[in-house]
Formats: structure tokens, C-alpha cells, sequence
């Protein structure tokens, strides 16, 4: 395990200091991240940022290699923060996991700083375009689209439990897999068993037979 981490090229040990060797590129690493960074806000969030210098291949290299260690960093962290906060939550609650989301932003606040910046910068140099595109009768057909089919269509309401079976294989709420309505069910709710004539409702002690071979015997009895 140790000798596949140093191999990583997407970290900064032994295999990315070979792969930047053998490219001959230096800083491989800084450099790529922030060319990176340059295209998703030139290309995202449209702004005129001026572009690192690099050589056209230099540039291919950037953002393949800028992309699968963005991609790595971000899937590691957020590996990483659903661990602690879990962690933080079972042992000591709903505070512990504050207190670890409140740790990681600490930890992050730079890189959020960085990225909080951006969109604001964002949210001020295109608004303008943003309004006159709001105003638009195509986006009010959309908008007023949108909120008739939210008014109109029915949105099914849902909550997160548990299946709690109590053992009985033979009922809906004792098998979620084969689970068969009980007879009462059948008799009174669903109406497949004739009242009077296949069913019998005991209510006092005694012996009973149940015998559907026997014409005019009850199938069930409750």
C-alpha cells in the first residue's frame, strides 16, 4: 500500500516527481492547478482572467493533469469530511458534528475564500446581462411554465425510516419480499373472501376446522 501511494502520480512523492522529470516540466503540480483554475473561470464563469503562460503542449499537459488531480484532491476530501463528520456525529452528536463541519471549513477556509470571491466577481460583472435575460419573453414563458407544472403536478412526499419486520414470513408487515395480506384483510378491506360464507369470526371458545375441501366450510377463521 505504501510503495502505490509513493507511485501516485497525483500526489507530491516519488511518482510525481518521476513523471515531472520525464516531462521535463517544473512545478508540474502548482502549475497545472492553476491552469486549471484559469479555464474554469474563463470557461465557467466567464471571466477575463489572464491565461498562464504555457506552451501549447505544456497547456494539453496542464489540464489533463490539472483535471485528475482536482478531481483526486476533491473526491479525497469529501471522503474525508464525510468520514470525520460521521464519526464527530455518532460519538458525540449533532454538536460534534458541527463542531467538525466548523473544523474542516477552518481547514478549507482559504481554498472557499478563493472560490467565494470568484462567484461574487461572477454574480457582479454578469448581472446586468443576467436581468436583461430575465426579462426576456422567453425566459418569463419558461419561468411561468415552471411554476404552473410545480402548482399542478402532484410531488410525491417522502421520509426516510427503517423496515422494522416482526418475523412473520406470511404477512406484509412481517416480509417485505413475499409478504401476503392477512385474511381479515382479504374479508373485510379487500373483499376477496364472501362475508357469512368463507370466513367465520370466532369469538368464544371451542373447536374449529378449517376444511376447504368440505363444501360449505369456512376457509378462514378470526
Amino acid at each position: 500500500m505504501t510503495l502505490l501511494t509513493n507511485m501516485n502520480p497525483l500526489l507530491p512523492l516519488d511518482g510525481y516527481f518521476a513523471l515531472t522529470d520525464w516531462l521535463e516540466i517544473p512545478n508540474l503540480r502548482q502549475r497545472a492547478l492553476a491552469h486549471v483554475s484559469w479555464w474554469i473561470q474563463r470557461r465557467v464563469f466567464r471571466l477575463e482572467r489572464p491565461e498562464p503562460p504555457a506552451s501549447p503542449h505544456e497547456r494539453r499537459i496542464f489540464l489533463i493533469y490539472g483535471a485528475l488531480a482536482a478531481t483526486y484532491i476533491s473526491v479525497t476530501l469529501a471522503l474525508f469530511a464525510a468520514f470525520v463528520v460521521g464519526w464527530a456525529r455518532v460519538t458525540l452528536g449533532g454538536v460534534g458534528a458541527l463542531g467538525a463541519i466548523v473544523a474542516l471549513g477552518l481547514m478549507l477556509r482559504h481554498s472557499l475564500v478563493t472560490w467565494s470571491r470568484t462567484l461574487v466577481l461572477t454574480t457582479r460583472t454578469h448581472r446586468a446581462a443576467w436581468k436583461r435575460g430575465l426579462r426576456s419573453p422567453v425566459a418569463v414563458v419558461l419561468t411561468l411554465s415552471v411554476l404552473v407544472m410545480a402548482l399542478v403536478i402532484p410531488w410525491p412526499l417522502t421520509s426516510s425510516g427503517t423496515v422494522n419486520e416482526f418475523g412473520d414470513y406470511w404477512s406484509t408487515m412481517g416480509s417485505q419480499d413475499l409478504g401476503i395480506y392477512p385474511a381479515q384483510q382479504k374479508a373485510e378491506v379487500l373483499n376477496w373472501i364472501a362475508s357469512g360464507s368463507n370466513y367465520q369470526v370466532v369469538q368464544s371458545a371451542g373447536t374449529w376446522t378449517v376444511q376447504c375441501a368440505r363444501p360449505g366450510a369456512a376457509w378462514v377463521l378470526f
